[in-house]
């Protein structure tokens, strides 16, 4: 078997060559591998199937070809390779199986290599997916990147006000956020300030300083003849009739001396 001769008479016979076969004794030519099938070397009595992976579609090989990447041969003697259905994907040549796109990233069409992940500012939790059907982020979250899941809540002192948004934005002078995943800031109450951006609570007015609105970004000095002896007042208090502050910033109003008078407030 493996070997065979074309005429009588011959003292020694010939090895069948890679390709072919002879399964048994006697014979005088020898048949090439099926498709499907390889002989890679010479004198076999019996081909070998492809295995998982590859294929032959035509007789005689003598070896099997590996499937594409997006593509895939899942048992062995295949005679051709399937493409990798929506949903999934094959990235390298030479697979039995195509793996499921992840959660986050999504293959519309067969015989893909890759699967495409939703852009930054949305997300998809479903895995295998064959749609588009990203979620965009809703206003107050975000995603920084493609082939995100779920969407991340903005950070205290930041927020997004709309939706499908990749980044928060910080919030400006004399407005806070004081929580995380906030679609707004709100200004500081009369009496309070922010002095820098991106900050996630008010600072109080200091004694013998004031605001008298909102949404600031400092406090003004009380201003002479009035005073504030507590923080975070939004107006200065007047001094009572006898008793004066001659400069502005003061927190407490003194008596007139013997000798002089103030007769207003």
């Amino acid at each position: 078997a493996g070997y065979f001769a074309t005429t009588t008479g011959l003292s020694t016979c010939t090895s069948c060559g890679i390709g072919t076969f002879a399964s048994s004794t006697g014979l005088s030519t020898c048949t090439a591998c099926g498709i499907g099938t390889y002989a890679n070397s010479t004198g076999q009595l019996d081909c070998r199937q492809c295995s998982a992976g590859t294929y032959s579609e035509v007789t005689g090989m003598s070896m099997c070809s590996m499937c594409s990447s997006g593509a895939f041969a899942s048992g062995p003697g295949l005679t051709a390779c399937y493409s990798c259905v929506a949903g999934s994907f094959a990235s390298g040549t030479g697979v039995s199986v195509c793996s499921g796109c992840s959660t986050g990233f999504f293959a519309t069409g067969s015989g893909l290599s890759a699967c495409t992940g939703c852009v930054a500012g949305s997300y998809l939790v479903f895995y295998y997916s064959a749609t588009t059907a990203c979620s965009l982020c809703s206003a107050g979250s975000y995603t920084s990147a493609p082939g995100f899941t779920t969407c991340t809540p903005c950070i205290s002192g930041t927020y997004s006000s709309g939706s499908g948004m990749s980044v928060c934005a910080s919030c400006g002078s004399g407005q806070v956020a004081g929580g995380a995943g906030l679609s707004s800031c709100a200004k500081c109450a009369a009496g309070y300030f922010a002095a820098a951006t991106g900050q996630s609570r008010c600072t109080a007015c200091g004694v013998g300083m004031y605001t008298s609105s909102t949404g600031l970004l400092s406090c003004t000095w009380c201003y002479a003849g009035t005073y504030s002896e507590v923080a975070g007042m939004s107006i200065c208090s007047t001094c009572t009739s006898g008793a004066f502050t001659s400069s502005s910033g003061l927190t407490a109003c003194y008596s007139c001396v013997t000798g002089s008078f103030a007769s207003g407030t």
